[in-house]
């Protein structure tokens, strides 16, 4: 099922080549590689390197969630993927270089932001914590930038800033010229 079609999702591209990332209210959705198991199903299943589909956080109806799961193409089934460091729905994810997710910002209860991040490892199936934004945002847009950054902007911060895996930090860059929410983002040839 796309994206689009899960309500509450959002995609989140590969690591390889240009890497989309579509912001909806709510659950993320990414696209995996990581672990040797789930390299060579999603390889076997014709998907390629990736295939995995990371489900983290999200609005459940009564409450934000801090629960993850991933579904499995190949089985169709969902497996348990652990507990988030922090329950948060309109964050924003990426997939990185390195097979790690990155989740930053987002709320966790309505109109109660997050500047808070944290790291999905697919290998370790568990999430840790990484330095804070310098903002919240929420519904903000996540994508791959050169050298294995990552671009967090909008999300009613009325900024932007870039993280560094190496270092585990953001950094503020330059602000957008209309903060938008809950939009889409794709990184483009250029």
């Amino acid at each position: 099922m796309p994206a689009a079609e899960v309500g509450a999702g959002a995609a989140i591209g590969s690591a390889v080549g240009s890497s989309p990332s579509l912001n909806y209210p709510g659950l993320e959705l990414g696209l995996l590689g990581g672990g040797s198991d789930r390299d060579s199903m999603s390889t076997r299943n014709g998907v390629g390197h990736f295939g995995w589909v990371l489900i983290a956080g999200g609005w459940t109806g009564d409450a934000v969630s801090d629960t993850a799961e991933v579904f499995d193409p190949a089985g169709q089934s969902f497996i348990p993927a652990g507990t988030m460091t922090a329950a948060r729905m309109y964050q924003a994810a990426v997939l990185m270089p390195n097979g790690k997710v990155l989740i930053a910002g987002g709320e966790k209860a309505p109109e109660k932001a997050l500047a808070s991040a944290e790291i999905y490892d697919p290998v370790k199936e568990a999430f840790s914590t990484t330095a804070s934004m310098l903002s919240v945002h929420i519904g903000g847009v996540a994508s791959m930038l050169p050298r294995a950054k990552v671009l967090i902007a909008g999300g009613r911060s009325g900024n932007a800033e870039v993280y560094n895996p190496a270092t585990g930090r953001f950094r503020l860059t330059a602000a957008m010229p209309v903060d938008v929410a809950y939009a889409a983002g794709a990184a483009i040839a250029h």
